[in-house]
């Protein structure tokens, strides 16, 4: 992974996403993170989600599954505010 990190170096973004998840993991494995249960459907096996990259030990605990979910209505919604952005554009240059 170091050899293939020094070819495919992390933008100011992802280097700010991955500190953010590393400072979570470091406080989880030292026990002043623990994990709850999956805040959508109460599994017990959650991974930590984060709303906010700036906040590290502010995190949302999701199971896989919800987790996925989660992210694919972020997109459905992301995809949505673009396609009416578009037709809106559209019918203002008409």
């Amino acid at each position: 992974m170091r050899e293939w990190r020094k070819d495919h170096p992390l933008n100011a973004e992802q280097r700010r996403k991955d500190n953010c998840r590393s400072y979570a993991n470091a406080y989880k494995k030292r026990g002043l993170l623990k994990p709850r249960p999956c805040e959508t459907c109460g599994f017990f096996v959650t991974e930590m989600h984060h709303d906010d990259y700036d906040k590290p030990l502010e995190v949302r605990w999701l199971c896989r599954k919800c987790h996925l979910a989660f992210h694919r209505a972020q997109k459905t919604e992301q995809d949505q505010m673009s396609n009416m952005k578009l037709t809106i554009k559209r019918a203002v240059h008409r």
